[in-house]
């Protein structure tokens, strides 16, 4: 979009607020290294972004429109072109760079070991991987268990993605895979007293959940007067008066 339709017109999907949101991820995708430079080097030298604290390469996208152009999933067929893309980006910034990707194309190509190597290899510093291949879309089960092949097959931070729609199913997701933590995408939407209950709760191994998170996907979806309703099922957190104000990204770390 930045190179084809131009900065200002990308910005609408970039912008964030860093006293509301914490740190600040702008997630790409593409197929050409080149294009990744220009696009990249436009954000860090944009006054408005230039302090966005992490880049991510979405290779893990299933979705028609986006394989079909050779991006997404589909660079999990072509992992040298991904390598190229990963260590040029990395020639041209200083901040954290992660790389999402999904266990493989499909059930007969399920390369993730050896691509969540070649991405350590050239320069990724985490990886998130969603337990499923581009052609579960997705159906089916995510395979936590996968997860922790990859984990043992790399040296870097792995998160781990899919089907994590409860507290109890991230406790669990963590349990299984061994995952340095959990992304959330799509069901964010759990639910602030869920959260709450996590954090709350040293019953589990996995404690300290950061449930402000979830603020920030509430002003963008319901309006801040949501986000305040939100913010009130904490009041009893000890983090509670940080909440409305001092909000992450939706990755989770335990």
């Amino acid at each position: 979009s930045i190179v084809y339709s131009g900065f200002e017109k990308s910005f609408r999907y970039m912008q964030f607020e860093r006293e509301l949101e914490g740190l600040g991820c702008i997630q790409f995708f593409g197929s050409d290294p080149e294009d990744f430079k220009f696009a990249i080097r436009a954000v860090c030298e944009d006054e408005r972004l230039k302090n966005v604290d992490i880049i991510d390469i979405n290779m893990g996208c299933p979705v028609n429109k986006v394989v079909k152009g050779q991006d997404g999933c589909a660079l999990m067929r072509n992992p040298k072109l991904a390598m190229k893309i990963v260590s040029t980006i990395k020639s041209v910034i200083s901040k954290p760079l992660s790389v999402k990707f999904r266990l493989g194309y499909t059930q007969d190509e399920m390369n993730f070991k050896d691509y969540g190597k070649m991405m350590q290899d050239a320069g990724a510093d985490f990886i998130t991987i969603h337990a499923r291949t581009r052609s579960q879309m997705y159906s089916g089960k995510a395979d936590w268990e996968k997860i922790r092949e990859l984990k043992n097959n790399v040296s870097i931070p792995v998160f781990a993605n899919g089907d994590i729609t409860t507290v109890e199913s991230a406790v669990e997701c963590l349990k299984i895979s061994g995952a340095d933590g959990v992304a959330i995408g799509a069901l964010a939407k759990w639910g602030s007293t869920a959260c709450h209950t996590y954090a709350n709760n040293r019953s589990y191994d996995y404690c300290g959940l950061d449930c402000s998170g979830f603020v920030p996907w509430a002003i963008r979806n319901g309006g801040y007067k949501y986000a305040q309703n939100l913010a009130g099922n904490f009041k009893n957190h000890s983090g509670a008066s940080e909440v409305s104000l001092d909000c992450d990204s939706p990755v989770v770390m335990p």
